[in-house]
Parts: C-alpha cells; structure tokens; sequence
C-alpha cells in the first residue's frame, strides 16, 4: 500500500476534503470510490493504494477529523459555557480548512450501515469521551438550575451550538462565527445558570 502521508500536504488535503465532502453528502453505503477519486481529480485504484478499503479511507477520515480538532482543544475553567466556546472554537478552525468535516461529522451521528456501525459507535464514544474529559474537567455543574435539570440543559446547550455551526459554516468567517456563538452561549447561559453564578 502507498504511503499518503507522504504524499505532497496540498494533494492530501484536497483528497482528503473531496471523501469528506462525499460521506457526508451520502452516507457511507451510497458514497462510491469512484465519485471519491473524481471529486478529488485521482484514479480510482490510487483511494485503493493510499486506504486498502472503503471502509479504511472512511475510518481514516474519522481519526483525521478527531486528532485535528483535539490538537486544539485544551482544559477550560469551572464554567461549561466557557468551555463550550473553546470547544467551538477548536472545531471551527479546523472546519474552515476542510470544508467537507461539518456534514462528515454530521453524518456519522446519522450512519445506520451495518458494515461500519459497531466499530463507529466503538471509536466515537472512546474518541468524545477523550475529547471531553479534557475540556470540561473543571466544570463547576452545580451552577446550573436544578428545575431545568443537567441533562436538559446540556441537551439544549448542544442541539444549539451543532446546528449554529452546521448552518453557518459555509457562508460565515470564523472570526464572525465566534463571536455569534459567544453571544447564544451568553443567552444561553443567562437562561440555564443559577442567578448568582450571573453576576
């Protein structure tokens, strides 16, 4: 099998953006090697050399994806709204080089192909769980209000920051995503949090 990652970083990176753009437009089953290679302007039997299988490039790409925007997550403090603003950071400065992640990651949420599922669902808890415990490892939980409850909240935290990012991703600088998502985390927080931990 040949080495990609020796190949020229530029080349990596736009066959790398092409398989990722194409899983999460289609899912793993309905995603072809061949519209793969198309899209990134390679034969067919070189996906072949660089990732012995489907399956091998796919899963490349999940660790791909996790170890890029790990590299730039680091701890946050006591306050999870602070942390979630490292975390969307951390992603978005990855996903503003790999147009394709958003709807990659996206998608693996969504797989339901039975060739990949168990080993998907194996990599991706061991993978977030990592992720996570390193961001929120001093987040102080008691701050939040005890009658919305902690899982609603963090629900709510979730389903808002994914779907701002989702939406915004392709039309948005980085610079002007931050700043909005700062501000719901803000309304967010302000909704979520016990009265003094506001002040």
């Amino acid at each position: 099998m040949v080495d990609f990652d020796k190949l020229p970083a530029e080349k990596q990176r736009v066959i790398i953006n092409a398989a990722l753009l194409c899983f999460g437009k289609n899912g793993y089953k309905k995603a072809s090697v061949a519209d793969i290679a198309e899209a990134a302007g390679i034969a067919k039997a070189s996906v072949f050399q660089y990732f012995g299988t489907k399956k091998g490039l796919y899963f490349y790409l999940f660790n791909f994806s996790c170890e890029k925007i790990t590299q730039q997550m680091r701890a946050g403090g006591d306050d999870y709204f602070e942390c979630i603003k490292i975390g969307t950071a951390a992603k978005m400065r990855v996903m503003a080089q790999y147009s394709g992640m958003p709807d990659f990651l996206s998608s693996m949420v969504k797989e339901n192909d039975g060739e990949i599922l168990a080993e998907l669902h194996a990599r991706f808890d061991a993978r977030l769980n990592d992720s996570l415990k390193s961001l929120f490892v001093n987040v102080d939980w008691n701050k939040f209000k005890p009658e919305i409850g902690l899982e609603r909240s963090r629900n709510i935290i979730k389903w808002v920051s994914d779907g701002y990012v989702k939406s915004a991703v392709e039309n948005k600088d980085t610079d002007t995503m931050l700043r909005e998502i700062a501000e719901y985390m803000d309304l967010l927080k302000s909704l979520l949090y016990k009265e003094e931990y506001l002040k």
